[in-house]
């Protein structure tokens, strides 16, 4: 009789064959075990693979519309924020420059001129709000500062008061100044873009585009009083003159019609606000009908998933012992 004292090679194989698939299983289940999904998305979707990563695509282009979403609120929040704080710095000046003018008080006008620069200068601080490396009132230079130096603005505008000589000439100075393409304001004083920040993308392709830059008008109207009154002290009248007065009208008008223009972009930023909070409850919708067809085809229950990793680690162990006893398997072995 022959006895080899080697195992039976068909068999050794066989059960290599049954450990190398059992080890591919596991790796499988574990991982199904931790994701959730299905590792085999041919035999998952029975073959209807392409429609599966197309709903995943869906899924994630509204992860990254959310992420947008929600940083574009942010900005628009910090926007409404700044123009908020202005309007509360401000705190109604543009009408208590007339009280002051109307009770004849130096004291009261010194006051003024001195709360009118320090506003100014809050105000003009404020606009360079920062977000992420992002000037938020820069328009699509947002890698740049929207203001420039605050002492350039008031040595401008004092300037233009200082000279003179009546309130029609400094008047049409300063609009040449704020208004003209070519004036002091935007070639010294704003340095953001001349255009207008990326637009935000919606449902259907809509877009939004509320951007607020810092030469908007209503911002400069507010500057320009300021700046005004603060330019009190060098004006070429006596004070509670009738030219004075003009002057500091224009001051006052300035600051209110700038403050409600504050409250128009304030107002706008909100209507983005809300176009915004409509297309995530949109895409909330959305999100869950994808997740439900996604999770129809790819999901894997995790507990199930678990419980199989265990069942293939036993069959493992006994595949391991079967094998390493064939291997050991000798005549003396045999014949004991």
């Amino acid at each position: 009789m022959f006895l080899s004292s080697v195992p039976d090679l068909l068999s050794f194989n066989r059960f290599s064959r049954i450990t190398a698939d059992l080890k591919s299983k596991m790796n499988q289940a574990s991982v199904e075990a931790v994701t959730g999904r299905r590792e085999d998305l041919t035999a998952a979707t029975k073959g209807a693979v392409g429609d599966a990563h197309l709903l995943n695509k869906a899924l994630q282009d509204i992860e990254s519309r959310s992420n947008l979403f929600n940083l574009t609120e942010t900005r628009f929040n910090l926007m409404g924020q700044t123009l908020k704080g202005a309007r509360i710095t401000l705190d109604s000046i543009g009408t208590r420059v007339l009280s002051v003018l109307s009770s004849n008080s130096s004291s009261g006008i010194t006051t003024i001129i001195d709360e009118s620069e320090t506003n100014l200068r809050t105000i003009f601080s404020s606009l360079q709000v920062n977000q992420a490396n992002r000037n938020l009132f820069s328009g699509d230079a947002t890698n740049l500062p929207p203001l420039g130096d605050v002492e350039q603005l008031l040595s401008d505008v004092r300037g233009i008061v200082a000279a003179g000589p009546d309130v029609a000439t400094i008047t049409a100075q300063l609009d040449t100044y704020f208004d003209d393409p070519t004036g002091g304001f935007q070639t010294n004083i704003y340095q953001g873009g001349s255009g207008n920040a990326t637009p935000v993308l919606l449902a259907n392709d809509t877009r939004i585009d509320f951007t607020v830059r810092a030469d908007d008008p209503a911002i400069k109207e507010v500057l320009r009083g300021l700046a005004i009154i603060a330019s009190g002290d060098v004006a070429p009248f006596a004070r509670f003159s009738a030219d004075f007065s003009e002057l500091f009208d224009a001051g006052s008008f300035a600051i209110n019609n700038g403050e409600s223009g504050l409250v128009e972009l304030e107002a706008t930023l909100g209507i983005g606000l809300q176009l915004i909070a409509n297309a995530e409850d949109i895409q909330e919708a959305e999100k869950i009908t994808l997740t439900s067809a996604y999770n129809s085809m790819t999901a894997r229950d995790q507990f199930e998933a678990s419980t199989e990793l265990k069942f293939l680690e036993t069959q493992l162990e006994t595949s391991y012992i079967l094998t390493n006893r064939l291997s050991n398997l000798t005549l003396s072995n045999f014949l004991r």
